[in-house]
């Protein structure tokens, strides 16, 4: 049933205007895109990384502890 799914829509791929798939690709990647970002936006709320080489964006423990006690 899947295989015969997959043939149909290879068939239907194969009879459209080049232009039309391209149309259909750009419109299938930003909806891939917006997706994948509003996911992972839910997915990692929260998480923070400081990757900077020096740790320039780390809070350290003095702001920490002084944040805590407010």
């Amino acid at each position: 049933m899947i295989m015969e799914r997959f043939h149909a829509l290879t068939e239907w791929v194969g009879r459209q205007p080049r232009r039309r798939l391209y149309g259909l690709s750009i419109a299938l990647a930003a909806v891939l895109f917006v997706s994948l970002n509003v996911f992972a936006s839910r997915a990692l709320d929260g998480l923070r990384a400081d990757v900077t080489e020096a740790r320039v964006w780390t809070v350290s423990d003095g702001t920490r502890a002084l944040l805590t006690g407010l």
